[in-house]
């Protein structure tokens, strides 16, 4: 990262390690960046930090067909309390199931004390709860009970368990009514998500910052399996969001799922938060953070700069070219599929831009609330006319959902108003004209699906306010 730093900033301008003056500390106490240059005749501050993250142990098979070698004449399933990490420990698993096995034969199943280790016979297998066992459970299959059934040798290795959802999304889109989920279970993993933790650590880089200066955090990742969570802990935790309705006669209709990312994030445009309190306690803290430096590290490097739109001395977009690896040339992209289709390809991740795409799914929801195309361009116009902000209308959305009800612990669960979804379809296109474009568009595709299968077997009726 240094090198890299050093070959792009201006020539001779590199210090490490420069204190960060405060006038409200010792000399001695100062903060410091790890790399200090100018690029174009700017300052520029770089702060280091590395995610730290272990993977899951692995399974060793040579150590697993250890077990399956132990010699007794049944088959057998073995749950193990934790993965096979050396030889001693599979050795000693691959004992006890002999052990166990001599016992069963002996017995016809009872409950048998091993090395001080207590082993319940229940439900037809061999169960301990004690930690000091290193299997769960093992059942003992005989040669009548199934075709091959004692030449079976079922090794079940723990499972890894991690929450990946942020706590603040699960307190602002709560289950409705009824649902459950693996998180509310009594068993359910108590770290912190990786997204969590990402933010936690740029938080406390947010200190290497200083006024006035183009302030970048290297952001260093050995697992690729985590680049979602960095770009979630910047941009936003993406949420699938699924609308959904009631009609006059009472029955509740879904939309599609529409791919989108919670507002509540560093590194969000401020106008798309709903009030001045989230801006204060989401965007303010980050001002001086000029731009996150994400990089993948190992034998697949790559490095991409994130720009925070809200930052007080933005990062040169330059400098944000030079430092991120070159997009894929349109020459060396992929062309037609065997089929005669093209492949989906995601553009460039231009995070300093605004996003200009709309999913068809959002106009798609909105025409389905409303019934019809004449009433869904109808209420479009209406709310137009009311000539409200998109501040102000973000502000009675965000109330409309967190009103507290009476009912169901505190959490309000509505049908909205065809106002009330027109209002979210404006949002989510980014304002009235995007709105009026993204509805027409949908309505042109959907006449043109319409004209396309009019030789089918099934005839579509169009009433005439959806014709006109």
């Amino acid at each position: 990262m240094t090198a890299k730093a050093c070959a792009i900033l201006d020539s001779s301008s590199i210090q490490l390690e420069r204190p960060i003056p405060d006038p409200n500390k010792e000399e001695k106490d100062w903060k410091n960046s790890d790399v200090f240059g100018t690029f174009q005749g700017q300052p520029v501050r770089i702060e280091v930090t590395v995610l730290h993250e272990s993977l899951p142990p692995a399974i060793h098979a040579e150590l697993d067909d250890l077990v399956r070698l132990a010699k007794i004449a049944s088959g057998f399933q073995v749950t193990l309390r934790s993965m096979l990490v050396d030889m001693d420990y599979a050795e000693r698993v691959r004992a006890l199931v002999e052990l166990l096995h001599e016992s069963n034969v002996a017995s016809g199943g009872e409950t048998v004390e091993i090395d001080g280790v207590r082993f319940e016979w229940k439900g037809g297998a061999y169960r301990c709860p004690q930690e000091t066992s290193p299997f769960e459970s093992v059942c003992f299959y005989e040669a009548d009970e199934c075709a091959s059934a004692e030449t079976l040798r079922d090794i079940i290795h723990p499972c890894s368990v991690r929450p990946v959802t942020s706590k603040y999304v699960l307190e602002d889109h709560p289950n409705p009514p009824g649902v459950v989920t693996s998180a509310d279970l009594p068993d359910a993993p108590t770290q912190v998500p990786v997204s969590t933790k990402v933010h936690q650590m740029l938080d406390g880089k947010r200190q290497q910052c200083e006024d006035g200066v183009i302030n970048i955090v290297a952001f260093g990742n050995p697992l690729p399996m985590h680049e979602r969570e960095v770009t979630d802990a910047i941009c936003g935790s993406e949420v699938c969001m699924v609308p959904f309705w009631t009609d006059k006669n009472g029955v509740r209709h879904n939309g599609r799922a529409i791919l989108k990312r919670d507002s509540k994030a560093p590194f969000v445009p401020a106008t798309n938060l709903a009030n001045e309190y989230d801006r204060i306690q989401f965007i303010e803290p980050f001002k001086k953070m000029s731009a996150v430096w994400h990089i993948r590290l190992g034998g697949y490097a790559k490095s991409k700069v994130i720009p925070n739109p809200n930052a007080s001395f933005p990062v040169p977009r330059e400098l944000v070219e030079a430092f991120s690896t070159p997009s894929l040339p349109p020459s060396e992209l992929p062309g037609k599929l065997p089929d005669g289709s093209t492949p989906f390809l995601r553009p460039p991740d231009n995070s300093d831009e605004e996003e200009d795409i709309v999913w068809p799914e959002v106009a798609e929801n909105y025409v389905q609330v409303c019934g019809t195309v004449a009433e869904a361009r109808s209420v479009l116009a209406q709310l137009e006319q009311t000539r409200r902000s998109l501040d102000e209308l973000r502000e009675e959305v965000e109330q409309l959902w967190s009103e507290p009800s009476e009912k169901e612990n505190g959490t309000k669960f509505i049908s909205p108003t065809d106002e009330e979804m027109a209002m979210t379809f404006v949002i989510d296109c980014g304002g009235f004209e995007q709105a009026k474009a993204c509805l027409e568009a949908y309505i042109a595709e959907m006449l043109g699906n319409l004209l396309q299968d009019e030789e089918g077997a099934t005839t579509v009726q169009l009433t005439s306010s959806d014709k006109a």
